[in-house]
């Protein structure tokens, strides 16, 4: 979608992408669960609230990064981009102690 939220068709997309055969009707059943407030689009908050509750800020600060780079066009999140967000997690961790 290109502005920080999931649409229905990046949603059906996301499962395509991962092997999931999905039908549209399908994908909206799935997203209207993830979307909260009913505006057709699931943010970061809607979907962090759907799979996980409540996270530590560090961890929501990664999960937010992979997120962004998702709904800003990215075709995936590779390993790469998970290590340097863990890594930077780490780096705050150690910092921390």
């Amino acid at each position: 979608m290109g502005d920080g939220g999931i649409d229905l068709d990046d949603f059906r997309w996301a499962f395509i992408d991962y092997g999931f055969q999905v039908g549209k009707e399908d994908a909206a059943m799935v997203l209207a669960a993830f979307d909260k407030d009913g505006n057709g689009v699931v943010d970061l908050q809607e979907f962090l609230s759907a799979i996980k509750g409540k996270l530590p800020a560090p961890r929501e600060q990664c999960i937010f990064g992979c997120y962004n780079k998702v709904a800003k066009g990215a075709q995936a999140v590779s390993m790469a981009d998970l290590a340097a967000a863990m890594l930077l997690d780490e780096e705050d961790k150690a910092e921390r102690l």
